[in-house]
């Protein structure tokens, strides 16, 4: 199976909730394609959502060695380092997301949530409310 159907297969696990699986998926696509950053950020969040977070901090670092314009790649990275207690370190990789990446809702959301003077900075005002699709209402901090 091709790496990009190994990619599907653990997000559909992932969604499902299945992280063993989905983490089997990431490493197999892996295998087949060892610098596919996207999957390695994938792995990364799956990893986190294992409470696995230094080995989620390992692979979020690949991640954005891999391709550092990586958005979702910084994005993870921030809230595996809020996680262990790092606010600045979380606020500098989401400012990292949104410049990487124009239009990202929700780390323009957690930005501003985490650092108003930051979310300034950016010049751009993130969403609020429930029909932005994003914050304590969904289950997952980054939407494709």
């Amino acid at each position: 199976m091709a790496a990009e159907a190994r990619l599907k297969l653990g997000e559909t696990y992932d969604r499902d909730g299945k992280l063993d699986h989905a983490i089997e998926s990431y490493r197999a696509a892996l295998d087949a394609r060892p610098s596919y950053a996207e999957v390695v950020a994938e792995l990364c969040y799956a990893l986190f959502r294992k409470k696995q977070i230094e080995k989620s901090l390992i692979e979020c670092r690949r991640a954005i060695k891999l391709k550092p314009e990586l958005a979702r790649g910084h994005y993870y990275l921030a809230f595996v380092l809020y996680k262990k207690g790092d606010a600045p370190g979380a606020i500098a990789a989401l400012e990292a997301a949104t410049a990487a990446r124009k239009d990202f809702p929700e780390a323009y959301y957690w930005l501003a949530r985490s650092s108003p003077s930051a979310a300034r900075r950016t010049r751009r005002s993130p969403p609020t409310g429930r029909r932005s699709g994003i914050g304590p209402t969904t289950t997952r901090p980054c939407s494709r």
